[in-house]
């Protein structure tokens, strides 16, 4: 589980991203952490969340992710902890949640851990 003493790039709380013409969310070259709380991303012309290139973790608390034009959440990068708690991720396009390890970075023997606890991933 992410710690609560890794100090976040980003803290979204009690957010809406909706309807954007590209990415609810996107973060690129990701080093540390990235915390979405109590936040809806809906109806994204792209992804709901979307993360490419670095090595960081990604914390997602009772929040919804749906009906976006793509993925609900694509990530490709080189590893870090993924923690989807309390979600509802749905009736996105092509996957609710997409993880990719990008092989072509130079950083090696990154740990990596998904954990889904307590949340909903359909349709």
């Amino acid at each position: 589980m992410i710690g609560h003493l890794k100090h976040p790039d980003l803290i979204l709380k009690s957010s809406h991203f909706i309807n954007n013409a590209h990415n609810g969310i996107n973060a690129t070259n990701l080093h540390s952490l990235v915390q979405v709380n109590e936040t809806t991303i809906r109806n994204n012309e792209m992804n709901g969340i979307h993360v490419q290139a670095g090595a960081g973790d990604l914390s997602l608390y009772h929040s919804n992710v749906e009906s976006n034009s793509m993925n609900g959440i694509n990530m490709t990068y080189a590893g870090g902890l993924k923690e989807f708690n309390y979600s509802h991720i749905a009736h996105n396009s092509l996957y609710g949640i997409y993880i990719n390890y990008d092989v072509h970075q130079e950083l090696d023997n990154l740990f990596q851990n998904t954990t889904i606890n307590s949340s909903i991933v359909e349709s």
